[in-house]
Formats: C-alpha cells, sequence, structure tokens
C-alpha cells in the first residue's frame, strides 16, 4: 500500500483558507461530502500558516464528544463549570497570544460539536479571539450557532465538491509512481463517483488484492475486480437499513443498469421506484428519449450485486430479461443486455438471442464478452452463425492461431448454404492474412473459393482488401461500390479497400465517400467480418496522412473512449489514437496511448500489424522526446515485427527511421531515409505519401526538391498538399517570409513539429539576408511550438533554439559524439575519415570553449531542455 498519498488539485482551496486566516479577518467554513478532502485541505492550511510563524491548533469533534458538554475540546481540560471569562480561558489553552486572532485553530466534523461547545465557537468568532478553520459535512444537522457563523456573515463559507477525474487520476499516478492504462483510470474514477477517500480505498485495495498490476510501465486493472473490504463495510452501512421493497429495487437496477424505468415498474411498482429514489439509492436520468434507472452512486451497485446471493441473482436477471423483451422495439443495445443477463439467468433464452448478442458484442469491440456469448450458443445448440462469431473472435483476438485454426475447420463443416461456406472462406483468409502473416496463402484461399462461387462480390472485396495491403494495388473493389444491391459484409470490405488506396494515392474525396460507405455498412451488417476489415483506423490513418489532424484526433479520440475496457479492441485503438496524437504534434499524450496499447497486448498473440504499428508510434515519439536510445530500440523491435500482409505501412517504418537518425544527429542519414521512403511510395503510385516523405526531406534541409512537390501537389487533395508545396519552394528560393507563411500554415493544420521545423529553416533563410530581427522571430516562434508541444522536438528545432555557432556539418559530428559514438563509429556513418572527424571535433571545441565529449554533451542536454 502506498505510504502516502499526495494532495494534489486543491490549491485554490488551500490558498481561500489561509487567506481568510490573514489579518483582520475571522476564519472560513469548509462544507462538502464526506470524503471530498476537506479535512486535508484544511491540514494542508494549518501547516502553512505555522510555516509562517502563526500559532495553531486542532479540535476534533467525534460522535462519541457530542453529547458531552464542551466534549471536543476535552484534550484541552476546559472547567466543566467556567466562572470567568470562557473565552478567555479557551484562548490561554489553546495558546492564543495577546493579539487578537493570531491563533489559528481548526475544528473538525463542527457539526459534531455539543451544544455549549458550539455558543463557544460562535464566541470565539464574534470576538475575534482566535482565527477558526471548521469543515462540515454537508447533508447532516448542524448546530444553530455553527450555522449562524456564515448565515450572519461572520466566517466565509467554501463548499468543497468531488476532484474532477484529470485531478483524481494525477493523485493516483502520483502515489504509485507510473502511468494508469484509460480503463483504469476512467473505471476507478467512475467507482468512485470523484470522493477522493472512495478512490483512495479503490486504488490502495486493487493493488493490495493484485488486480491493479504494473505491466512495463502502465499499471492496468484487470476487469473482474471487487469492491476493498474496508470500502464494502462503508457502504454496507449505508445501505443496512433499506426497507425490503426498496432494497429489490437496488439490487434489480445493480444488475442491469441503466435498467429502463417501464421495465422497473413492471418489476415492481411505481410506488417501489419512487421510494427508493426519495431514499438516494436510484437517480432517475434519461437514455437515447427514455428514462432509465441508475445506482445513485456506482459502488451502491457494485456492493449490492457482490452481497446478492447466486441463486436470487440468477431469478433477478431471467425477469429483467423477460421485461426488457416487452419493449415494443429492441435496439441493439437492449438485446446486447438481453443476451448478457441470459448467460447467469434461472431461465431459458429465446432460441437466436444468445448468438444475436454475441455479433452485437462483436460489432462493439467486446471479442471476451462475444466468446462467451457465442460458447453458450452453441452449448444450447445454435449452429453456423453462433460459429461464425467464435472462429472470427479467435482467429482476431490472436491468443492461439492453432485454436483460431480448428474452430475455422468447424466453421467450414457446419456451412449448410453457399452463403454460409462463402462466410467461412472469407474467415479463412482473413485469418491467413492478417493472423498469420500469409498474403499469399490467403489470396490462394479465395481465389480457390471464387472457382466454386464466381459470382460471390463478398470474396472479390475481401481479395482486393488484402491486395491494397499486401501489394498496395487496388482492382475491382470500386465496381463492386456501384452496385446498390452489394450486401453490407461486401461493401464494408470493398470500400475499405477503396479508401485505403485512395489515401495513399491522395484522392482525399475519394477516401471520405469510401470511409462513410464502410462505417455506414458495418452499422447494417450482422456477419463479424465487417468489423474484422478495421474501417476506422484506416479512417483515421487515411485523414492523418492528407493533413486533415483535427478529424483523425476527433473520430479516434471518440473510438478510445468507446473501447475502453474491451480486449484486446481496446488496445488496437489506443494505437490509432496515439497515430492521430503523432500525427498533431500531442507526443506526450500518443507516447503514454503506445504504452497503453503495448501493455495490453502482452496476452495476446502477434494481432496482425498492430504490435508493428504500436513499435513504429513508440520510436517516432521517443525520438521527438529525446530519448535516441529507446527510439533506436524501438526502431529494431518495429523492423522485427513488420508484416508482410501490411506492406502499405512501409513508408511509416522508413520514416520513423529518418526521425531516429535525425534524433541521433546524422541528418544526411535521415534525409537519405526519407528520399528513399520518397521513391519506393512513388514506384507504387502512393503520391500522398511519397509527398509525405519529401515533406520530411525538406524539412530535413534537402535541396532541389520543388520540382517534384510541386508535381505531386497537383495530384494529391487535401490539406496538406498545398502547404507542403509553398514549403518546397520557398526552402529552395530561400525566401524566409514563405516559409514562415508555411509555418503558420502548418501550426494551424495541426502539425507542431512539421511548423516548428518550417520555423527552423524561416530562421535560417532569414540569418543567410541579414534580417537578424525576422531570424530571432522565428527562433521564438521554434520555441513557443516546442512549449505547445510539452517540450517534444525535433532535432533542427532543439538546435535553432539552441542558436550555437556550428556548420551543419558540424552539428551531426557533434550530436553524435554527444550520444557517445567514438571518432571511429562518426566517421563510418557519414563516411568521413577518422582524421577529419577529429578535425571536426577540435574546432567545435574551439567554437564552443570546451575541452571534452563529456562537456560537449552537457552543454547540447542544456540547449534540448531549454535552460
Amino acid at each position: 500500500m502506498p505510504s502516502r498519498w499526495p494532495f494534489v488539485g486543491r490549491r485554490r482551496e488551500v490558498d481561500a483558507v489561509v487567506a481568510a486566516c490573514g489579518p483582520g479577518t475571522a476564519g472560513i467554513v469548509l462544507v462538502g461530502p464526506a470524503g471530498v478532502g476537506k479535512t486535508r485541505i484544511a491540514e494542508v492550511a494549518i501547516r502553512r500558516l505555522r510555516q509562517r510563524g502563526r500559532e495553531a491548533r486542532i479540535v476534533m469533534a467525534t460522535g462519541s464528544t457530542s453529547s458531552v458538554p464542551f466534549g471536543a475540546f476535552g484534550a484541552y481540560s476546559l472547567p466543566v463549570d467556567p466562572t470567568g471569562d470562557l473565552v478567555t480561558a479557551v484562548c490561554a489553552i489553546l495558546g492564543a497570544r495577546s493579539r487578537a486572532g493570531a491563533t489559528a485553530c481548526l475544528i473538525d466534523d463542527a457539526q459534531l460539536l455539543d451544544e455549549r461547545s458550539a455558543s463557544l465557537v460562535r464566541r470565539l468568532v464574534v470576538d475575534r479571539a482566535v482565527t477558526l478553520i471548521l469543515t462540515i459535512r454537508s447533508g447532516e444537522p448542524v448546530p444553530q450557532d455553527i450555522t449562524a457563523l456564515w448565515r450572519d456573515g461572520h466566517l466565509r463559507r467554501l463548499d468543497v465538491g468531488h476532484l474532477d477525474e484529470t485531478e483524481l487520476i494525477a493523485a493516483a499516478e502520483a502515489s504509485l509512481g507510473g502511468a494508469l492504462d484509460s480503463f483504469a483510470a476512467a473505471r476507478l474514477t467512475s467507482l468512485s463517483g470523484g470522493n477522493v477517500m472512495y478512490f483512495r480505498q479503490l486504488v490502495e485495495g486493487q493493488r493490495e488484492a493484485g488486480h491493479l498490476m504494473r505491466v512495463g510501465e502502465i499499471w492496468r486493472w484487470d476487469v473482474t475486480p471487487g469492491v476493498p473490504p474496508g470500502l464494502s463495510e462503508l457502504i454496507t452501512d449505508r445501505l443496512a437499513d433499506l426497507p425490503q421493497a426498496v432494497g429489490e429495487v437496488l439490487d434489480l437496477v445493480a444488475l442491469a443498469e441503466p435498467l429502463e424505468l417501464a421495465a422497473l415498474i413492471r418489476l415492481t411498482s411505481a410506488e417501489a421506484a419512487e421510494r427508493a429514489e426519495r431514499h438516494g439509492v436510484i437517480l432517475i436520468d434519461e437514455a437515447n428519449g427514455r428514462l432509465v434507472a441508475r445506482a445513485a452512486h456506482p459502488l451502491f451497485g457494485e456492493v449490492a450485486v457482490t452481497a446478492l446471493p447466486r441463486l436470487r441473482a440468477r431469478r433477478l436477471r431471467g425477469r429483467i430479461a423477460e421485461a426488457l423483451a416487452h419493449d415494443a422495439a429492441p435496439d441493439p443495445v437492449l438485446t446486447l443486455r438481453r443476451a448478457v443477463l441470459s448467460l447467469d439467468a434461472d431461465a431459458t433464452p429465446p432460441a437466436g438471442l444468445l448468438t444475436r448478442g454475441a455479433a452485437l458484442a462483436v460489432t462493439a469491440g467486446d471479442s471476451d464478452l462475444a466468446d462467451r456469448l457465442a460458447g453458450a450458443a452453441l452449448a444450447a445448440g445454435e449452429g453456423f452463425a453462433a460459429q461464425n462469431v467464435r472462429a472470427f473472435v479467435r482467429s482476431w483476438a490472436g491468443r492461439d492461431p492453432g485454436a483460431a485454426d480448428r474452430e475455422l475447420i468447424r466453421l467450414a463443416e457446419l456451412a449448410r448454404t453457399p452463403d454460409e461456406a462463402v462466410h467461412a472462406v472469407l474467415h479463412r483468409a482473413l485469418h491467413l492474412a492478417w493472423g498469420c502473416a500469409q498474403p499469399e496463402a490467403a489470396v490462394g484461399v479465395l481465389d480457390a473459393g471464387r472457382v466454386q462461387w464466381p459470382d460471390s462480390p463478398i470474396l472479390l472485396a475481401g481479395r482486393s482488401l488484402i491486395e491494397v495491403y499486401w501489394a498496395g494495388e487496388l482492382r475491382d473493389a470500386a465496381g463492386l461500390l456501384l452496385d446498390p444491391n452489394l450486401p453490407p459484409e461486401a461493401t464494408a470490405l470493398a470500400a475499405t479497400a477503396v479508401a485505403a488506396q485512395a489515401a495513399a494515392c491522395g484522392r482525399f474525396a475519394t477516401f471520405v465517400t469510401a470511409t462513410e460507405q464502410g462505417l455506414a455498412a458495418v452499422a447494417l451488417a450482422g456477419a463479424p467480418a465487417s468489423f474484422g476489415v478495421s474501417v476506422t483506423p484506416m479512417a483515421v490513418h487515411g485523414y492523418c496522412l492528407a493533413g486533415a489532424l483535427d478529424v483523425a484526433r476527433r473520430i479516434a479520440g471518440d473510438r478510445h473512449r468507446e473501447a475502453l475496457g474491451k480486449e484486446p479492441y481496446a488496445q488496437f485503438v489506443a494505437c490509432m489514437a496515439g497515430d492521430a496524437e503523432l500525427s498533431g504534434g500531442a507526443v506526450h499524450s500518443a507516447l503514454r496511448l503506445f504504452r497503453e496499447a503495448w501493455a495490453g497486448f502482452a496476452p495476446y498473440g502477434d494481432l496482425g500489424p498492430w504490435r508493428f504499428v504500436c513499435a513504429v508510434g513508440m520510436c517516432s515519439a521517443t525520438a521527438l522526446l529525446g530519448d535516441v536510445d529507446a527510439a533506436r530500440e524501438w526502431y529494431v523491435e518495429a523492423q522485427a515485427r513488420r508484416q508482410p500482409s501490411f506492406a502499405l505501412l512501409d513508408v511509416d517504418l522508413m520514416l520513423a527511421g529518418s526521425g531516429v537518425a535525425s534524433a541521433e544527429g546524422a541528418t544526411q542519414e535521415a534525409i537519405d531515409l526519407a528520399l528513399t521512403a520518397a521513391d519506393l511510395a512513388g514506384a507504387r503510385s502512393h503520391a500522398a505519401y511519397e509527398l509525405l516523405s519529401l515533406q520530411r526531406a525538406v524539412l530535413l534541409g534537402a535541396p532541389g526538391l520543388a520540382a517534384r512537390v510541386g508535381a505531386l501537389a497537383t495530384v494529391v487533395d487535401g490539406p496538406r498538399a498545398e502547404l507542403v508545396r509553398l514549403l518546397a519552394t520557398a526552402a529552395e528560393q530561400g525566401d524566409g517570409a514563405v516559409l514562415r507563411e508555411a509555418s503558420a500554415g502548418l501550426e494551424r493544420m495541426g502539425d507542431l513539429m512539421a511548423a516548428g521545423d518550417a520555423a527552423v529553416l524561416a530562421c535560417e533563410a532569414f540569418q543567410r539576408s541579414g534580417a537578424g530581427v525576422a531570424a530571432q522571430e522565428s527562433r521564438v516562434r521554434v520555441r513557443r511550438l516546442i512549449e505547445s508541444a510539452g517540450g517534444a522536438r525535433t532535432a533542427a528545432m532543439a538546435r535553432c533554439v539552441l542558436a550555437l555557432p556550428l556548420t551543419g556539418r558540424e552539428w551531426e559530428i557533434a550530436e553524435l559524439a554527444a550520444h557517445g559514438a567514438t571518432s571511429r563509429q562518426i566517421a563510418t556513418r557519414l563516411v568521413l575519415s577518422a582524421r577529419t572527424v577529429e578535425g571536426h571535433l577540435y574546432r567545435i571545441y574551439q567554437k564552443l570553449g570546451l575541452g571534452t565529449r563529456a562537456e560537449l554533451a552537457a552543454a547540447l542536454n542544456r540547449g534540448e531542455r531549454m535552460e
């Protein structure tokens, strides 16, 4: 258990308390529910007052002292029947100086003061004898003498609310010494309801129980936690005396919240629901146009479910599922909830419900739930449709390729119609391509299927999708989308293929149209294969490529929130969101998401391209944050994780390598890698990838690219194309003003790192033309962009703000030497002689007034940190 819980998020409240204890003031009252941290705020304020030389005392009111006259002051030995001035006696006992109000006194839980103590406290305030800080628990009776203190204007009242989610997470992470993954953070804050005391007990209890575990640099929470005993006892006490009818309402809501109010009333009565609301155990809310009931606090539901005997819980689940079936027009959410309730109920579910629920769980990204529902459906005798879900989930999750093969064989055996047989073939092909990294074998399976079913659009669409990612070629998918009668599954596959190819080739309008078709088809499709094409990750990557970064980040953020707790889909979406954040220069956020995804991948297999995508993102993010060693290690990891089925992403890998070389100081190597990536993209006719690669080369200082970029800008649409054309032309002409304009445009687009590098080029151009003021303004702009990105920066940006008098070649050698390379290693990497390298190092030392490599490393590191 953490020894000390950090104090965060209450600076404003502490400042207010300290200010209320200043000269000429009487004090303050802190009012709020239990567990929000009122006492902690007051204690920190008392500590600060003592540091300023003030006398300070603490009085604790308790339930046991509330019936004893002056009970709260018992520790100070007050006379039971004082005959003199009681205020003067109290001041003397509390250590007050002669000056009125010089002593500050905290009275904790002042609502528990007995009547005579409350009267005494009022006199202390009115006479300004002592400066008082009172804490009061809201919702409980308070002595009239105490309420009069703020009602009559003697003391200021400060209402203390719950901490927001960000502040709670910051406290937990400071205590744990590492980051919480997004699901753990969201679940813990939700369960606590923002209550600091509950939150702390949850975090510490789950850590002690082994549910909250560190995986790499991320703290992960398993999906079957319990409420810690101490916290459970607090909640149980709160719910102990509920009337039977109210307790039954809470039990029903806890098992199925949010529970439709109409169903709850059918299960109990309108009167019982109203009584439960009056007792404060349920809340009535609106969701999707319907009134629903929720537990008044998330922990009420958790504790109520834990306390339910299993047989009673099974009976109630069956009743709830039956009540929900009365809905005249059940939506997918209700259908899935009925299926989940039926998993552990005493009633037999209707035929097909479990299979429908399993398919809906796949669409929602919850593979574990889908597998459980499909297994239950198969046990109940449901056939191909249930096996279709199970085979897909076992293949998709990647835990055991052998088990997935067996499920796929079983699926083919259960096929009774041509449509079912075609779906079995498609599943087999996607498993070979994505799960087994065998794209040629996958295409072979599809071609064999097309011999038997030549008119199957879904097999043709599946082949097109695999070929786009494997070979970067698109054949027949676009034609398929012209068919208004195309089944949703085939539409989803074909639209994803068309959109991926259009994004790579720079046809932004076509990409957007196909993406919208694909997303619409996924919503309509009943078979889980439609989900497996991962339309959304492709869409986010495509928007990033085109430069529509705000759209990419919005889509990724929405999907990431929806996916929390749904393994391993949540990790795929974390990679997708990390890609979007990285493209926009939010490097710290991106790195957190990639780390979260990598930790979440631990129980699974290769997971198609996702480990590769994550390693590429980690490589780029760590390079931009100056962790060169980690960046190089992640680059090696990404190379090892490259999947032939996803050759479309080769350019991303090469650009990550370019970023590592640049961070290491090997600028020419970085340029060469960017140009090689551009050539590869050009050979595949992927104009958008070629343009992105040339953008990197121009920003690194590669000359003579304006004509090539200009030609590409005529065929690539989307926000990025014109900005890169402007950038390349200005860089070739040495036009600082236009480079500054390009930098501003890239910043508006959302690409902070590209904007920073463009500002570096503007600074250099202004310096060459003798425009010193403009050069300095560009340098200030670079610094501002670094600050906006939380300290993330390219090597060029770091050099610009450091502003040391070194040539380009001297910078390369200085950075390599600072990172520990020997003269011989530098010579080999830069294709120079060791003697030439030593000569450059001598001149570097002379210019900077240094004598050793250690001093050089320290000097460059100071510049990177902008100290």
